[in-house]
């Protein structure tokens, strides 16, 4: 009887250390934006500035001195007179695609949102406003907004 019980405490332990280790598992995606601060400031005039710029042309905007996106503008995309979003290809972040839309609110105010983030790496950036004229870039990790299908 004691052996049964001795057996019983080790499965369960084994057991709990594989449901542990399997929650602790970590992607298996590189980080493109480990170098970077967890957010970076801008302002809706650095915004603005995509949407300066033609479809083929280039762009270089710097963000807080730490984030500089510079790169070919791919897609410019309107509906409406309201909606707006450019994408712009990204040479230096192994040309992942930095997608910015400008809409208008329902008093008329421009309001932007982007993304700065690729399937392919564990991490990106998406954009916050913090306050009147002002934005943040969040990091964020793609495994916890983006699960991976097991199919």
């Amino acid at each position: 009887m004691k052996n049964l019980a001795t057996y019983t405490i080790i499965v369960l332990l084994i057991l709990s250390a594989a449901t542990v280790s399997a929650q602790q598992k970590r992607s298996g995606k590189p980080y493109l934006f480990n170098n970077f601060p967890d957010t970076i400031n801008c302002t809706a005039k650095q915004l603005s500035n995509f949407f300066t710029v033609a479809q083929g042309q280039n762009i270089k905007v710097s963000f807080s001195n730490s984030l500089t996106l510079n790169g070919t503008v791919k897609t410019i995309f309107t509906k409406h007179n309201t909606l707006q979003t450019v994408m712009v290809k990204l040479p230096a972040f192994n040309n992942i695609l930095f997608a910015v839309t400008k809409r208008c609110d329902e008093k008329n105010n421009i309001v932007y949102t982007a993304h700065l983030f690729d399937s392919v790496y564990a991490d990106g950036y998406q954009l916050k406003k913090t306050g009147n004229n002002n934005y943040q870039f969040t990091k964020i990790l793609l495994d916890r907004i983006l699960p991976t299908c097991s199919q």
